[in-house]
């Protein structure tokens, strides 16, 4: 899907460079994938408990010196700042401007939000 998006880019440019020589697009999916929509995929690979992000949060701030073990068992404690601060935004992603990648894409346009049987296909790629 990245390598279209950037084709797409390309060829655009090729009629803007002109008038905007400089030009920076972000690559980000414009459609945000609610996380109760995908938990069943994620479950359906673990056994776990889901629990709202605050609760989550807490328990690995409960980690105040983290071993290499804890490291390894919970790798997010490693950016639970970037837990933390996407947590308490007053709005989902994306956080990153996309109106001008959209507009040099039509495979950016046309892409829907992540769902349940696109998280599963992944869970199968990475082997879980």
């Amino acid at each position: 899907m990245t390598a279209k998006v950037i084709a797409d880019i390309v060829r655009t440019r090729r009629d803007t460079q002109e008038d905007e020589p400089c030009a920076a697009f972000h690559i980000v999916n414009p459609r945000v994938a609610e996380w109760p929509s995908l938990i069943p995929a994620v479950t359906k690979y673990f056994d776990m408990e889901t629990v709202d992000i605050k609760t989550w949060i807490e328990t690995l701030e409960g980690f105040t010196n983290p071993t290499e073990s804890d490291l390894q068992d919970k790798p997010a404690l490693k950016i639970l700042d970037f837990f933390k601060a996407i947590s308490f935004a007053n709005e989902a992603g994306p956080w990153t401007e996309t109106t001008k990648t959209q507009a040099a894409s039509k495979t950016l346009r046309r892409l829907g939000a992540i769902d349940a049987p696109l998280m599963e296909n992944w869970m199968n790629q990475w082997k879980f």
